[in-house]
């Protein structure tokens, strides 16, 4: 049961939000609406400048909100819902998700005492459009729900779990790398602990559906991705030091996305001839963004805004 004053929740649930006035009711009603019935907190922390802090002051009484005055980025956001946190199981929705009335149980029951963190299945919240499905094929076709339970070795926070002592053993995430959820995935893993995915843990998530906006994002993940293997030391970092070698791997991975999208979503195989161009685009300009990492990398890690 969400408990807006508990002093002992069980599970502390950080929502990020920057300017989500159109999704984050649904996401503050469907935590709400969880299948859960140990006490559980929602903390909303909020940057926005189009009125989102109002939405969950007035509407969602239940929710605590933590109000940050200038824009936040996503790592820097969730370090302090963590900082805030009163559980010892602290999981994490994104605003723009849609969390299934069973996504907490499975999460925390997943999140045993032997396991660092577990990832959930995202779904696609918005099927209608066409570039909304290529930008989620492009995040979180692996992600798939049809997939089987398996080890994971990069958890993305729009729907995960960890134990508090994570935190406090390994730190924080980057303050302001965009991709700082791989990073943070690489540096658990590298210590040889453990990350799953629970498929059952489900949630539709909204995904940009004007053109303009996905080519954007899908730039500022690239260059996210390719930051995080530089400072990380992750596996294919060359791929973000040589751009021969980001321009050889192209075909491949466009083709590893289609791959993914007809095993784990074989019903929608039809929609893959119309998708997979705008892919193809996205992957195109997640590619120069992914080449632009190296100088970001040099600023990130001398603790300046790239």
């Amino acid at each position: 049961m969400l408990q807006a004053n508990s002093r002992h929740p069980v599970v502390s649930v950080v929502v990020p939000c920057y300017n989500g006035s159109r999704t984050i009711r649904r996401a503050l009603e469907s935590l709400i609406a969880q299948d859960f019935h140990s006490p559980y907190e929602v903390i909303v922390v909020d940057s926005s400048s189009d009125g989102t802090d109002a939405i969950v002051r007035e509407e969602f009484p239940q929710a605590r909100l933590l109000r940050l005055e200038t824009r936040t980025p996503p790592g820097a956001a969730r370090n302090a819902g963590v900082r805030q946190a009163l559980a010892d199981i602290i999981a994490f929705l994104d605003s723009d998700c849609v969390a299934d009335p069973s996504w907490l149980r499975h999460l925390t029951s997943a999140c045993t005492s032997g396991v660092a963190g577990v990832g959930g299945s995202v779904a696609n919240g918005n099927p209608a459009s066409l570039v909304g499905w290529a930008s989620f094929l492009m995040e979180f076709a692996r992600l798939a729900p049809s997939l089987a339970p398996r080890p994971l070795t990069d958890v993305v926070t729009c729907n995960c779990s960890y134990r508090r002592w994570v935190f406090e053993k390994y730190g924080y995430f980057h303050d302001d790398l965009f991709a700082e959820d791989t990073l943070f995935s690489h540096r658990l893993v590298l210590a040889g602990e453990r990350l799953l995915f629970e498929p059952r843990a489900l949630v539709y998530h909204h995904n940009r559906e004007q053109m303009r906006g996905f080519l954007r994002h899908m730039r500022d993940v690239g260059e996210g991705v390719g930051v995080a293997r530089l400072l990380g030391g992750m596996p294919h970092s060359g791929l973000s030091r040589r751009w021969w070698l980001v321009a050889a791997a192209y075909p491949y991975r466009v083709g590893r996305i289609a791959w993914r999208a007809l095993r784990g979503h074989p019903r929608d195989a039809w929609r893959l001839p119309l998708v997979m161009p705008l892919v193809a685009m996205g992957f195109g300009v997640f590619t120069l963004g992914e080449l632009g990492a190296r100088r970001s990398a040099t600023w990130a890690s001398e603790g300046r805004p790239a």
